[in-house]
């Protein structure tokens, strides 16, 4: 096992993240291999089996299962709930994401402006912009695309589509400012998703 990955997985303090839910408390790891070196998983598995078996004085032996519909009829319906994007993520407390992004100057006459992403049960509740009055010349424009992401799941990709599918009904020229304007913000969203990752 690689504490490092673990460690990481398990963090909670990613920058730009606010949340109320129960923050967990960090415990020591060890890697059973620190402490001894010729430890594998079967030999493991018996020690624990031997030890159960002890414990509750049961006289049988590990019995090996391959989980299929064949051997267990409704596995498929089970398998298919616990990896499903509903319990994966749809169950996943509020939270809030902002992330402070680099823009160039000659599209909105400042350096940088600011994503909050607020977002419940793995899907975008909230979008915000700040400075919130950038300098578009349709003002009505930049709501739009802010609401096209408002109920998609919070993933990369995903927010940006359905706003691209609202820049495309504009009708904007091709390399015209305003269009690399929506281009810097969808791109923008999709960074403050990614920021979580890093």
């Amino acid at each position: 096992m690689n504490k490092n990955i673990l460690h990481k997985s398990l963090r909670h303090d990613s920058k730009g993240m606010e949340s109320n839910a129960t923050k967990s408390v960090p415990a020591p790891v060890i890697n059973l291999q620190d402490i001894c070196l010729g430890i594998n998983t079967n030999d493991l598995m018996d020690e624990l089996a031997a030890e159960y078996f002890k414990l509750h004085k049961a006289d049988t032996s590990v019995r090996e299962v391959t989980p299929s519909e064949e051997n267990y009829p409704g596995w498929t319906q089970i398998l298919n709930e616990f990896t499903s994007w509903q319990w994966v993520y749809g169950k996943t407390p509020k939270f809030t994401v902002s992330n402070t992004i680099t823009a160039p100057s000659e599209l909105f006459g400042l350096n940088h402006i600011t994503v909050k992403l607020q977002t419940y049960h793995g899907l975008v509740e909230n979008v915000q912009i700040e400075p919130a009055d950038l300098s578009f010349d349709n003002a009505a424009m930049q709501q739009r695309i802010l609401e096209a992401v408002i109920g998609q799941p919070f993933c990369v990709g995903t927010s940006s589509q359905a706003a691209s599918d609202v820049v495309s009904s504009l009708g904007l020229d091709s390399g015209s400012i305003e269009l690399r304007r929506v281009e810097f913000i969808l791109s923008a969203i999709n960074e403050t998703v990614e920021s979580v990752n890093k």
